[in-house]
């Protein structure tokens, strides 16, 4: 029998950005290359980022009060036991 794992990771939209454009407080800004980045100062916790993220990429940490969103930096794949991950240029 095999289990069955699922990774969700930000595409990094370019163009639209809907959990950007969900967010009323302006903490999430567009980064370079595409997806976004997190001003933790400007965020108010609301989660609409979270329910507009199509892919169900943006999740959210309780304990902080702030989305989690991927800087894509690499770490995922460094960390992964299985080895399923990896960055790559597009």
């Amino acid at each position: 029998m095999s289990g069955k794992m699922v990774a969700v990771v930000c595409v990094g939209c370019t163009g639209v950005r809907a959990c950007a454009e969900a967010c009323p407080s302006g903490a999430l800004v567009d980064r370079d290359g595409g997806g976004v980045n997190l001003l933790a100062d400007k965020c108010t916790g609301c989660q609409k980022c979270v329910a507009a993220c199509a892919l169900g990429a943006v999740t959210f940490d309780s304990v902080t009060n702030k989305p989690i969103i991927c800087k894509h930096c690499g770490v995922c794949p460094r960390f992964c036991p299985h080895e399923c991950l990896e960055m790559e240029e597009s």
